[in-house]
């Protein structure tokens, strides 16, 4: 067994199947990496951008007055203190990043940070409060360096501590004099605050405390714990030092949503994989409806494309492998890749993916590697523009569905979401969707009809990015012939339905010439709604093509496949993994020497296979004694029992140095034995009985082999 490969950091089972590419797992690993890093940076912008309102409110507290009214009894004033609560160590760290941002925007407004691993003492403490503050502003002013040069040679005093408060009131008032006495704020921010020790927390408020007449502090301390936890851990008289205010961090209600619309359904962000119907609906479930933190969610995410990436063709999931491929000798991979575009021409129409159809034949007449790399990449853009048409039309499908007052209470807002994107990315039930969707137009009056027209009209001029609106000119150039139709561009057309509307109130339906004034603009109605209604159809129709519709949708787009595996990943079978482990390491190891025969497995491997051989009590000697016979082909001499001693026996020297090589190696191996046995014991497969203390008792039965 590789000693080296032993002593890495971890250990990862490799794809059984038919890659052929001698460098599939170090390329599929690079292509997780590359999605899950642009998946990761624009989750993290999705979340900062909702704590923005929380940023804010926190920020506000830091530049408002903070004078006591206390002060001119003559008693100490208190910090002002933000409590962030609710969050999690990811969402407060996401939170303070943000906050650092905007106080560093902020004139006259310094920071310093206070970090839990850190803080080992209250001088390291102490220290970091004050370099901070000191080494981040800069005070270059002549007058005041010759003023605070004088002062030491007149005093002959040396120099202060870098962990005393005297330090900081000396630079403060210089900064003071710097600014022409406009007052700033010193913040300061607790990271992980649970991380120091209470005694620290203590005396480090109490000194600040002492000093907050003439340093103007503000704290701002993130909890990701109990929300009662200064309370709990400190003692009153040191929180009598700060001035504390609630913040609450807690996420949304639907900040699944966003983030599942940022990542997926966003036209300003392309990822590189898109969600099917069955992952994103096993998402919700494990994470939209019960979901304490957002780190559920990463983790989910960051399963799924694993499980995705341990295919082979999954290294088309980027563009950035492909050049990677063309230097790679993998005939069985490519053979692969030929088998799966041979079969995908069945999923394409003959009308609308002629392009494809002809770049896919080529490709397998050619029969070279390089032509099938091109057809990935055409097969890739064509994907991409699919994903792009099918975003545009879902938000237009709920932007529609808002407008016409089909959406549902706001509790159940996120199960209409998940609801929708399924049905649209099953693609069984979107015609029906969108007939129930576009249906409702009938019931809106005219000018209902005009307005959202008007909505429809600036989603496609204004809210589509620039690059998409120019591949939806067509449907523009529809919508404008309507808008002309209805009389948008005029008010005269519906200050008259006004006043037609108001004579209907008291129309006299025995006048011929009411009744006909009615029919006609029912008629002008009808006719400019059904012009809408085909409009849209036809739009919606389009543009919710299903995804898996595409040749090697697979690739990009994660399946029901990878989503039933994921189960069994987020809620594995602890015994399971573990005795699979052990009874086949090799799968893990990716060691040769582990597959020639059972006296190369792990020790481990060794005891546990003499551990199910067993019946329900174990006799731990004779337990041993299997142990040793097993490694009788290990390369070192066998192990016998010493002979018994008789009166008359004679024993030379030769024999007793044979008899201390021999027990020297038989303690080597009970200790190897025992480390065995007390491993097996920790995990849970033995039980102790006090009736026999020689034996022990399985705990692990009917294995699935």
């Amino acid at each position: 067994m590789d000693d080296d490969h032993l002593d890495s950091d971890c250990f990862t089972i490799p794809f059984q199947g038919e890659s052929g590419n001698t460098h599939g797992p170090q390329l599929r690993l690079r292509t997780y990496q590359l999605v899950w890093d642009r998946l990761g940076r624009q989750s993290q912008k999705i979340v900062q951008k909702s704590y923005s309102n929380l940023s804010s409110e926190v920020l506000n507290f830091v530049l408002q007055d903070s004078d006591t009214p206390n002060s001119f009894l003559g008693f100490r004033g208190e910090i002002p203190t933000a409590l962030i609560i609710g969050g999690t160590p990811s969402t407060n760290s996401l939170v303070l990043e943000n906050l650092e941002l905007r106080i560093d925007d902020v004139s006259n407004v310094h920071a310093s940070h206070i970090r839990g691993k850190e803080c080992a003492s209250l001088t390291v403490a102490l220290r970091s409060l004050v370099l901070g503050f000191i080494g981040g502003v800069d005070i270059s002013d002549d007058e005041n360096e010759q003023a605070t040069t004088s002062k030491q040679k007149q005093s002959g005093a040396p120099k202060l501590a870098t962990h005393d408060l005297h330090l900081l009131e000396a630079w403060y008032a210089a900064l003071l004099n710097h600014n022409d006495d406009v007052p700033s704020k010193l913040v300061v921010l607790f990271h992980d605050i649970e991380a120091i020790s209470p005694s620290i927390l203590e005396d480090l408020f109490y000194i600040c405390g002492l000093h907050a007449e003439r340093l103007p502090f503000v704290f701002i301390i993130c909890l990701s714990t109990s929300p009662d936890f200064l309370h709990a851990t400190l003692t009153r008289s040191a929180l009598t030092n700060l001035g504390i205010s609630r913040f609450h961090a807690a996420a949304s209600e639907n900040q699944f949503d966003d983030i599942i619309q940022g990542l997926f359904f966003d036209l300003s962000f392309q990822p590189d994989i898109m969600l099917g119907p069955d992952v994103l609906d096993i998402l919700f479930n494990s994470c939209g409806n019960r979901m304490a933190t957002l780190d559920a969610l990463s983790t989910s995410l960051q399963l799924l494309l694993l499980e995705h990436c341990s295919h082979p063709l999954s290294v088309f999931t980027s563009d950035e492998i492909e050049e990677s491929l063309e230097d790679q000798e993998g005939k069985p991979f490519f053979a692969h890749l030929r088998s799966k575009l041979e079969s995908s021409i069945k999923k394409l129409d003959d009308d609308e993916d002629e392009g494809v159809r002809q770049s896919i034949e080529e490709a397998l007449t050619a029969g070279d590697d390089a032509s099938l790399l091109n057809a990935v990449e055409d097969i890739r853009r064509e994907f991409g523009s699919r994903v792009v048409n099918f975003r545009a039309a879902f938000k237009l499908l709920s932007r529609l569905r808002t407008t016409l007052r089909l959406t549902r209470a706001k509790k159940d807002r996120s199960n209409e979401f998940i609801s929708n994107a399924c049905t649209v990315l099953d693609g069984k039930d979107t015609e029906n969707l969108i007939r129930s969707t576009i249906d409702k137009i009938d019931k809106l009056s005219l000018t209902e009809v005009r307005s959202l027209l008007q909505q429809v009209y600036q989603f496609f001029t204004q809210d589509l990015p620039p690059d998409i609106r120019q591949e939806q000119m067509t449907t523009c150039s529809a919508l404008v012939l309507l808008i002309n139709e209805v009389g948008l561009e005029s008010e005269e057309p519906a200050e008259e339905e006004e006043r037609a509307a108001k004579k209907t109130a008291h129309v006299d339906l025995t006048r011929f010439e009411d009744v006909a004034a009615l029919s006609q603009r029912s008629v002008m109605k009808s006719k400019h709604t059904d012009k809408i209604k085909n409009l849209l159809t036809d739009y919606l129709s389009e543009g919710l093509r299903s995804l898996h519709d595409t040749p090697l949708s697979e690739i990009w787009c994660l399946s029901a496949r990878t989503a039933r595996s994921v189960e069994h990943l987020r809620n594995p079978s602890i015994v399971s993994s573990i005795t699979s482990a052990l009874i086949r390491p090799q799968d893990y190891l990716q060691c040769q020497c582990c597959t020639t025969g059972t006296h190369t497995l792990p020790d481990e491997s060794m005891v546990f296979l003499r551990y199910l051989d067993g019946g329900k009590m174990i006799n731990v000697y004779d337990w041993f004694e299997t142990f040793t016979v097993s490694l009788e082909k290990e390369d070192r001499p066998v192990i016998e029992s010493p002979p018994k001693k008789g009166k008359g026996s004679k024993r030379s020297k030769k024999d007793d140095q044979n008899n201390m090589g021999e027990e020297d190696i038989r303690k080597e191996l009970q200790a190897r034995f025992l480390r065995c046995f007390h491993e097996l014991d920790l995990l849970g497969f033995l039980k102790h009985t006090g009736r026999k203390q020689d034996h022990v008792m399985r705990t692990v039965f009917e294995l699935n082999e």
